[in-house]
């Protein structure tokens, strides 16, 4: 009992190859050119400026320097959630390019005040999850 044992014609096995080979380079030139993270929308925010400006005031600048909108909904000091409303931005929706002021009052936190001298963290906190770390010192 002897079967015929044939594969795919020759001309079918070319094209597919062909077909594969190209898939494969276009795949890769479309990775190469960075044409992929253009699709992917995502938010970072860049503190570019942090001050205390008094034992009860702190201020902050922040810029979307990503591709989507980010949008602010908390901050904390220290690891610290505040006990009020402590914290109010000109915007907490940014879209690309955008800059806020964030100002933040120490008396609706746990600390009550920032102390002359004692460096504070801050976080940054949005609605997607990304977490923007800070740092000011107390004049």
């Amino acid at each position: 009992m002897r079967q015929s044992m044939r594969g795919i014609s020759p001309v079918i096995g070319t094209i597919v190859i062909v077909i594969v080979a190209l898939a494969v380079s276009m795949g890769g030139g479309i990775w190469l050119s960075g044409a992929v993270p253009a699709f992917a929308m995502y938010e970072e925010l860049k503190v570019y400026s942090s001050c205390i400006e008094n034992s009860n005031t702190a201020v902050f600048h922040v810029k979307n320097t990503g591709n989507g909108e980010a949008t602010i909904d908390a901050i904390q000091v220290n690891g610290r959630e505040p006990t009020g409303n402590g914290w109010s931005a000109t915007s907490t929706q940014l879209k690309p390019g955008d800059v806020a002021m964030i100002t933040v009052t120490a008396n609706q936190y746990p600390i009550e005040a920032f102390s002359p001298g004692i460096a504070y963290d801050f976080t940054i906190s949005t609605a997607a999850g990304g977490k923007y770390p800070a740092k000011a010192r107390a004049p």
